[in-house]
């Protein structure tokens, strides 16, 4: 099992899992996600190529 916080934002596990499911929402949390850890060339990377790369 993955660490306490390691879910979007802190969030629940299950709805973490469902919004990670969805591709439109995975897309921009994980965005949104690598941003707020400081990873901003990630973040550029998965905006430029999209969610499967990274």
């Amino acid at each position: 099992m993955a660490k306490y916080g390691k879910d979007y934002f802190g969030w629940n596990r299950v709805l973490s899992i469902i919004l990670a499911i969805i591709p439109v929402t995975a897309f921009i949390l994980g965005f949104v996600t690598r941003i707020a850890e400081g990873k901003i060339v990630a973040a550029i990377v998965r905006i430029i190529l999209g969610w499967n790369i990274i």
